[in-house]
């Protein structure tokens, strides 16, 4: 096990690339990158977290800042931390006292609206669009309650409350997200990896998306799609760069012009867990058919059936069936958290911001009021690729490749690395802290044999070996 330990300007990470035994050790040589996993330290209290925290409560805010998230906490200004009741408390304890250490004046409000949905359990990914219409739902009941409560108690000019997405609005303060879940999340290296490197990373990978006339997106677990791409579609200005982190890689609806997206999306997870293999069949960006995912491609399935002839408000026709998402991750240390397989599953979406992985959404979006008029879902299913490439092909002819074999190649541009060697090695600092074991991809073993029935119970393994020393210790 060889441990790295970087400094510059501030930073502390640490992470490890481990070598698995057998079975899951690699015995050939693999045409994709070998695994690799976050090293996760020993934590005995809220204490052992405020180098982290420290990072976050001084970093200048940006609001919708996604995985790169700051605070810029002032002196004498009201706090209110909301999170919800699933947060590891020393987390929640350790951002606490780096706020009060900035002068801030803080109070802590746990919410307990998941308790609500009791169906999920760890690495089940079959109601993976009701789970997140749900927490959709639930979520801005509580950022509203959150904004009443505080218009008509305290006067708090920050409030701190939600994993992502929108706010309420003229909430009349400063609203904040706090992404970290889970204990391994917080330090796994994601939490204090600088803001600039993070910004920088989307604005090259947004720039090298603008030369794209086509696309062609492959993956060894059988994704093979491709689309075309008009300059007036994709525009000048980085719309969907969502959040750090976060990049839209396939044009809006509202600008898209061009429905010939054709080929297969294929993988075995989602933002909620693990399915055996499926295949999404796209034509003119609507799916066609859908092969295998057992109990994941039913529902998915059932979903499509029952809602074939609805017409949502700014989809090009009827149905859930619409490619709506291709969105690429750029933060080199995101993973998957290392209790994935023992805790609710929510916190399988966090592997999905790691540079190079891409994770596909079909279904539909933006029905908003409407949906709710009219009691209809308004959301997408997911499947997430870990080792595609991404190749572009320019207007002059030139081929471009975004991402080769699950590595983002901005993490190599001159500027990038010019920018890293701030915080040390730049080798390092750029390094993916986390790549996943898939047998037949990238370690011993057959991928339809080993892996494609039942990726969960692989996983499961996988991560005890690696992670479970640590999960004794600090989770279970």
């Amino acid at each position: 096990m060889a441990t790295k330990h970087l400094t510059g300007s501030g930073l502390l990470l640490v992470w490890t690339v481990v070598a698995l035994s057998a079975p899951l050790m690699a015995q050939q040589t693999f045409d994709y990158p070998p695994p690799a996993y976050p090293k996760l330290r020993d934590v005995d209290g809220a204490e052992d977290l405020l180098d982290i925290a420290r990072t976050i409560v001084n970093r200048p805010s940006r609001e919708g800042s996604g995985f790169a998230v700051g605070w810029g906490i002032q002196p004498g200004q009201r706090v209110l931390l909301a999170p919800d009741s699933s947060f590891d408390r020393s987390v929640v304890a350790a951002l606490e006292m780096a706020i009060r250490e900035a002068g801030g004046k803080v109070d802590v409000l746990f919410l307990d609206y998941l308790s609500f949905f009791p169906e999920m359990k760890p690495g089940e990914a079959t109601k993976e669009l009701d789970y997140f219409l749900f927490l959709r739902d639930n979520a801005m009941r509580s950022k509203t309650f959150i904004a009443d409560l505080v218009r008509g108690v305290a006067e708090y000019q920050v409030v701190i409350h939600g994993t992502g997405g929108g706010n309420p609005e003229h909430a009349g303060f400063r609203w904040e997200k706090i992404p970290w879940q889970t204990l391994d999340e917080f330090i796994s290296g994601t939490a204090e990896y600088p803001a600039e490197i993070v910004e920088a990373i989307d604005r090259k990978t947004w720039d090298t998306l603008l030369k794209a006339r086509k696309v062609r997106v492959t993956d060894p677990e059988g994704t093979d799609i491709t689309w075309t791409v008009r300059r007036e579609d994709r525009g000048e200005h980085p719309e969907q760069i969502r959040s750090r982190g976060h990049i839209g890689a396939y044009p809006p609806f509202d600008t898209k012009s061009i429905l010939d997206a054709e080929g297969v999306i294929a993988g075995s997870s989602n933002h909620t867990g693990f399915f055996p293999q499926i295949k999404v069949y796209i034509s003119g960006n609507n799916i066609t058919r859908i092969e295998a995912g057992g109990s994941y491609g039913e529902n998915w399935k059932s979903v499509l059936d029952k809602y074939k002839d609805v017409q949502w408000p700014g989809m090009p026709g009827p149905g859930m069936g619409w490619l709506y998402e291709v969105a690429v991750g750029t933060n080199p240390k995101s993973a998957r958290p290392a209790n994935v397989m023992i805790q609710p599953s929510r916190i399988l979406s966090w592997e999905r911001a790691r540079s190079g992985i891409i994770h596909w959404g079909i279904g539909t979006q933006g029905g908003g009021q409407w949906a709710i008029d009219n009691n209809m879902p308004d959301g997408h299913f997911h499947v997430h690729t870990y080792f595609s490439t991404f190749e572009m092909e320019t207007e002059d002819g030139e081929t471009i490749k975004l991402i080769d074999k699950g590595h983002l190649t901005a993490l190599d541009d001159p500027e990038i690395r010019k920018l890293a060697a701030k915080y040390g090695d730049p080798d390092e600092v750029l390094k993916e802290a986390w790549i996943p074991a898939i047998p037949g991809i990238n370690v011993e073993g057959d991928y339809q044999r080993d892996y494609v029935a039942d990726p969960g119970s692989w996983i499961a393994k996988e991560h005890e070996e690696v992670y479970g020393e640590w999960m004794d210790k600090h989770l279970r």
